[in-house]
């Protein structure tokens, strides 16, 4: 009897579990499609609650003690020759408990007083039990006050204990109780209800079979302890709204930084560039650049410097001065006319020695550089760089054939030669591979160079195979060009 009592009380203590965790509804937080307004969803957010729905009170909260006394009335099988009110006796009841939620709570109590047997006589009892309570009106109410009265069923199960036969049996509870509340703490109650156990509990029926139950009406006093209360629960539905209509909004706002960016990006190839341009026309000096630090002039891979050039220009316009007249104003670099002409002039090789570059230094590594000395002039200080993509032969960027036109139209306008030098990424490929890449970046240049009416017989072309004197990498994947000055 005691292991069924013990198995019949663990499956009570799981229907309180499952009291606790109340049901969610499956759509109060799920996907929400919707349209959000820019102006509230800059706004703050005020909390909505859901109508019914109240949060389980944490476990310190809603407990509650209750007293009560009054008669009660054992009826067994057999009955006896007495009638009902032949058989009531005084009992009295302790409980303590605690609400869930405003519909469902538990409790543990004690009830005792004496009882008329089947011979009727006056025994003494003892009843132990677990209830589960369920409010009918609630314990709360929709504003969040406590509920004036409730009517409360409840079932439960229990030991019943005979004293004088010492008889310990399992006996179902049932019944229902009015609360009214009196206070803000204090509520009146008033139970009917009852218990039934085995026949054999008062020593006179058979055993094995209902048949044995108590009656009882009582009256008595709750106490709650603890906070009172229970806490709606906050509808998640706008700001599952706002929250999606923010993700669509930043994903927005992320493409058109992205087109933006892109954008910048291209117009910053464009207008350096045209910087270039205007370099090798020699406008950049005459006018000034402001823009310099706009979009990275100088900075990442090697650059092109004309500083070189446009001070041999100078320097040949000047090459007759005598040392009193006032200096000719620095008007034409290289796209003037009259640079033009004085490359023609007699006194070419007085200048020329200060602008020859003796030969290249070699590489670091012991290979050879298989660049052309150049024993008819002087190489001006001005390489300009054409970057590929990896192991190829195509330019990184389109827009690099600006450089190419820029450069024919000077090589043609004032009959310079040129070297054309390619070269690879050391850290990829074998050095053959190398070898050869740099040769067919080298022919490239050479052919749009061509292409665009440059002689072939000025055009000299060379290849280093690979290199890693740039940082970073992909700026050793170039053909560097040069312009020198025939004699």
């Amino acid at each position: 009897m005691t292991k069924r009592f013990i198995f019949i009380f663990a499956a009570s203590c799981s229907l309180w579990t499952r009291a606790v965790a109340g049901p969610m509804p499956a759509d109060s937080t799920g996907s929400v499609n919707c349209q959000y307004p820019m102006e509230e969803a800059l706004s703050l957010t005020v909390p909505s609650y859901m109508d019914g729905v109240l949060v389980a009170s944490p476990w310190a909260d809603n407990w509650f003690v209750g007293v009560s006394g009054g008669a009660s009335a054992f009826l067994g099988k057999p009955l006896g020759c007495e009638d009902l009110f032949g058989r009531l006796q005084p009992s009295w009841a302790v409980s303590v408990g605690k609400w869930f939620t405003p519909h469902i709570g538990s409790r543990v109590g004690w009830q005792g007083g004496k009882f008329k047997d089947g011979a009727l006589d006056t025994r003494d009892f003892h009843h132990y039990h677990t209830d589960l309570l369920w409010s009918v009106r609630g314990e709360q109410r929709k504003d969040g006050s406590p509920a004036k009265w409730s009517l409360v069923p409840y079932v439960g199960v229990g030991l019943l204990h005979h004293k004088s036969n010492s008889q310990k049996q399992f006996a179902l509870s049932y019944g229902i109780q009015g609360r009214y509340r009196i206070a803000g703490r204090l509520s009146a109650t008033l139970k009917l209800g009852g218990c039934t156990t085995f026949r054999e509990f008062d020593g006179y029926g058979k055993s094995g079979q209902w048949g044995d139950r108590f009656l009882a009406l009582s009256a008595g006093l709750s106490v709650t302890i603890g906070k009172t209360g229970w806490k709606r629960a906050v509808d998640a539905r706008p700001y599952v709204c706002r929250n999606e209509w923010l993700v669509r909004r930043s994903e927005a706002l992320a493409g058109a930084n992205r087109r933006y960016a892109s954008r910048h990006e291209k117009d910053g190839r464009i207008i350096r560039e045209l910087r270039k341009i205007l370099e090798l026309e020699g406008l950049l000096d005459k006018y000034g650049w402001p823009e310099d630090s706009l979009y990275g002039c100088g900075t990442g891979n090697s650059g092109n410097d004309y500083s070189g050039l446009n001070s041999l220009m100078a320097r040949l316009r000047n090459r007759h001065w005598n040392g009193m007249d006032p200096l000719a104003l620095p008007g034409d670099t290289v796209g003037g006319k009259e640079f033009a002409d004085t490359w023609q002039g007699p006194d070419m090789a007085d200048v020329q020695d200060s602008t020859v570059m003796a030969g290249v230094s070699n590489r670091t590594d012991a290979r050879s550089i298989r660049q052309p000395a150049n024993p008819d002039g002087g190489y001006m200080d001005i390489p300009v760089y054409f970057f590929f993509e990896l192991g190829t032969t195509d330019l990184t960027e389109p827009s690099q054939g600006i450089n190419l036109d820029a450069l024919a139209h000077v090589i043609i306008r004032h009959g310079l030669h040129v070297t054309v030098t390619g070269a690879a990424d050391s850290m990829t490929g074998t050095e053959e591979i190398n070898d050869r890449l740099g040769r067919a970046r080298a022919e490239y240049i050479a052919r749009e160079l061509v292409r665009r009416g440059v002689a072939p017989d000025w055009i000299e072309k060379a290849d280093i195979g690979g290199i890693s004197d740039y940082t970073p990498l992909e700026g050793n994947r170039h053909t560097q060009v040069r312009l020198f000055i025939p004699r």
